[in-house]
């Protein structure tokens, strides 16, 4: 039977520093196992693993930088200012702590996160279209 060294010493920094990563990736670099970092995140009030909420934000933050460099003169202050929203929203994700004293919605649940998904939902639309990120 394989022992996995304990994770309870594991500081909030350590922890947040494997956010980037799908749960089994970031197990396997610290040694363990998925259970151990599950209920390690349970017992600092970490309600959910944040790495999807935080790649999705990354893909739209990606998209953008790719329209910003494509993009002619013009104004790109409406694009910047989203590009902005994004990445404070994908810090705010990933510097949360319980010792903040409030509840992080977005971490609980991904609804606050796509509130305008379910009306971009339709055939044919495209999740990673500017109309789409620039509504979001």
């Amino acid at each position: 039977m394989r022992t996995f060294p304990s994770i309870r010493g594991l500081s909030d920094e350590q922890l947040r520093e494997l956010y980037h990563l799908p749960l089994k990736e970031a197990a396997e670099q610290l040694g363990s196992y998925e259970g151990a970092l599950i209920r390690l995140c349970r017992q600092r009030n970490i309600p959910k693993w944040p790495y999807r909420q935080l790649a999705k934000i990354q893909r739209k933050i990606n998209f953008l930088d790719g329209v910003l460099s494509k993009m002619d003169g013009g104004s790109h202050d409406h694009i910047q200012i989203r590009r902005a929203n994004l990445l404070h929203q994908y810090n705010t994700i990933k510097y949360w702590s319980p010792k903040q004293g409030k509840q992080l919605p977005s971490l609980c649940s991904s609804e606050e996160l796509d509130e305008s998904d379910d009306s971009l939902d339709s055939p044919g639309s495209s999740k990673l279209s500017l109309s789409y990120i620039m509504n979001d």
